[in-house]
């Protein structure tokens, strides 16, 4: 998640305003998305389309000749309680690229939208993604009889529906308001929902703003499961607290294990269901994508490490210092920079190590261990500067 959006940050993303399109599909349809790759792309790619259209649209409208929009999409499958609800993420710049008549490549910012201009984004994905189910006769709730991935379909969003066995209500004290009361909707800014189809496009990040963007990225990317949020009761039942208190007062949902194992399972991305997307101006293939990306910043002067090309990797060291500015490798004695030495994984080995560096106080009397019979892994250590 984090490595994934310095990339996204230092590697594709130009230096322009930023805003959060989310679409939300109808219940039945996202059931039939979560399984069909070749579905899911195309539902998604039309919510991409959509967008780049309607800022396309707009920039020919300010005097905008050839303009080139495009967006990172991200598809998240989990919805809060461990649920499967496939829905989008569309990462897209406030405005569009043009190519200048001296041959350079030109950014043209565009206002934020208005309400009326996310339900007519809505109300043509609505339409187009109802062509596109009409076309594959899918309107119909029953699966298709020559399918031959049917069968596994049914069987992972019988997965999908383990209910939990139990649930934890908030209990109010004497005297507070009761919170099984039904609260007044509240009308979101720049939400609108058109025949089951909501788009939400509240979220907005200013050009100036790269840590808000990376944060942003961290985000649509981040996993389907806190850690955090997950207990194990002492009768061996899984406790999944919920990000926010559900009507009712429901604040965590409670499972038998295998009921648990069973929506962690239905999560899992099929083969060839690609969870990240680039359509427009950044698929790899277009002609301006070459042009808009951003030059990595030098790390000594922004202060952070800088996100590699792929396909390598950063450093879980580095990693840690861009997204917790904590730098494991500086020496806490003298300010320099220790390396690794050793690999150490014999808990035995371990313990001796860490009484003796107690008992010594010092830390400089440690040294590198021998290495395990037969030419095993070393410890991992760190070595003082």
């Amino acid at each position: 998640m984090s490595e994934q959006a310095a990339h996204l940050v230092d590697r594709i993303l130009p230096r322009a305003p930023y805003r959060q399109w989310v679409l939300t599909l109808p219940w039945d349809l996202a059931r039939r998305v979560a399984f069909d790759a070749s579905l899911c792309a195309a539902v998604f790619a039309i919510f991409a389309d959509t967008l780049s259209r309607w800022h396309c649209d707009r920039a020919i409208a300010s005097g905008i000749a050839a303009p080139s929009a495009g967006c990172v999409l991200e598809v998240q499958r989990f919805a809060d309680g461990a649920r499967l609800y496939p829905h989008a993420h569309a990462l897209a710049p406030q405005g569009v690229f043009y190519e200048t008549n001296d041959g350079q490549t030109g950014f043209h910012p565009l206002p934020p939208p208005k309400r009326s201009d996310v339900l007519n984004v809505a109300q043509q994905i609505e339409r187009r993604v109802r062509r596109l189910l009409r076309r594959r006769g899918l309107l119909s709730d029953n699966p298709t009889p020559d399918d031959p991935s049917a069968d596994e379909r049914q069987l992972l969003l019988l997965l999908a529906s383990a209910q939990p066995c139990d649930r934890e209500v908030v209990t109010n004290s004497p005297g507070s308001i009761s919170a099984t009361r039904p609260k007044r909707s509240k009308q979101k800014r720049l939400c609108v929902r058109s025949g089951g189809f909501e788009v939400h496009a509240a979220v907005s990040v200013p050009a100036n703003d790269r840590a808000g963007l990376e944060r942003l990225c961290r985000y649509i990317g981040r996993p389907p499961l806190p850690t955090n949020r997950i207990r194990l009761r002492a009768d061996g039942r899984v406790v999944f607290d919920l990000k926010r208190t559900w009507s009712g007062g429901v604040r965590a949902l409670i499972y038998e294990p295998l009921s648990f194992l069973a929506r962690i399972a239905a999560l899992v991305p099929p083969p060839g269901f690609h969870l990240r997307r680039f359509y427009g101006v950044f698929a790899p293939n277009h002609p301006l994508r070459s042009r808009i990306v951003p030059r990595p910043p030098n790390p000594a002067r922004v202060g952070k490490p800088t996100a590699p090309k792929r396909p390598k990797s950063m450093a879980w060291a580095d990693l840690l210092k861009r997204v917790f500015k904590v730098d494991v490798l500086s020496c806490p004695e003298c300010g320099g920079r220790m390396r690794i030495i050793a690999v150490i994984q014999q808990p035995d080995a371990v313990d001796a190590v860490i009484a003796a560096v107690i008992l010594s106080g010092r830390l400089e009397h440690v040294r590198a261990g021998r290495a395990p019979p037969r030419g095993g892994v070393r410890s991992c250590f760190v070595e003082p500067c």
